[in-house]
Order: structure tokens, then sequence, then C-alpha cells
């Protein structure tokens, strides 16, 4: 078993790394406890049969390269993230360096959270080596916050639980 490259969790439930490029990294996250993985570029046959095998969902979402997804996307992606989390499941998110398209989806959910854009930026750096790589990525966190804050004010509640959590 072998951990994926540029892993690390931003909570006790989701974690980014680099692109799964073999059988070992999915028989690390099995044992580990993952059961969902987001992937933004697709993982090799290998791969995907593995996660099959173990039971593990694979989701993909393909995002370009030094791009983010549309407002739609980021909003269904952070959504299954909450939503596996409030199940206490593991979720995996991916690119292929584990950087921009990952930072980008991971700051996501932490502003769904109660964080601003840069806090969830500053968080990020704190856990991870690498976040955004582009300012179209940088655009979608405020274009997300933007979402959720109008969402929130139409009585869908999205923020509060990082708050105070991160202020510990």
């Amino acid at each position: 078993m072998k951990k994926p490259r540029n892993f690390s969790f931003i909570d006790e439930f989701v974690a980014g790394s680099a692109l799964i490029s073999s059988k070992e990294e999915v028989e690390w996250l099995y044992a580990n406890g993952f059961r969902t993985v987001i992937s933004l570029v697709e993982p090799n046959e290998e791969v995907r049969e593995s996660m099959e095998e173990l039971g593990i969902e694979n989701l993909l979402f393909p995002v370009e390269d030094f791009e983010a997804p549309p407002i739609e996307v980021l909003a269904r992606i952070v959504e299954i993230l909450r939503e596996r989390g409030r199940r206490g499941e593991r979720v995996l998110v991916h690119c292929f360096a584990g950087c921009g398209r990952t930072g980008t989806l991971l700051a996501c959910y932490l502003i769904s959270k109660g964080m601003r854009p840069d806090d969830a930026l500053s968080y990020l750096s704190s856990k991870r080596s690498c976040s955004l790589e582009s300012q179209a990525q940088y655009n979608a966190l405020w274009h997300y916050y933007s979402y959720v804050s109008r969402s929130d004010r139409l009585g869908q509640h999205y923020y509060g639980e990082y708050t105070d959590q991160m202020q510990r």
C-alpha cells in the first residue's frame, strides 16, 4: 500500500491529493476509510477497476488544467463532500498534481462551511503544499462565495459549521 502523492486531510472527512496512479494507492485509500473518490481528471483503467473491486465510488467531473468547474458543478461536488461528511464517510478529491483544481474544490468546501475565500486559502496553505494555480480558480472561489451567500439569504443554510472549529 502506498499513500497518494500530495495527500493531505483538510478536516476529518475530506482530503486532497494528486492523481491516483496505482492499485497500491487505491488499497491505501480503502485501508484508510475512503469510500468515495472525486476525480477531476480520469484515473487509468487499472485504478478505476481497483476502486470498483474494493467498492470505492469514483465520481468523475473532468476539469481542464488551470481552470475551475462551472458554479453548478462546484456546488454539486461540495454538496457531495458535505453529504458524505455528515454520514461520517471519508472522501478524496484529486486532479493531476493535486494543486489548482483540487485546491479550488477544497477551498469551496471550506467556504460552504463558513469561511471567506481568503481565509479558506490561508487554511489550505497551512494543510497543503499547493492550492490554486490561476486567476480563474481564484475568481471561482469568490463566485462560489457569492453563490453560497445568495443561497443563504434565500433560506438554504450553508454557513457556520467551520467558523467555530477553525478558531479553536
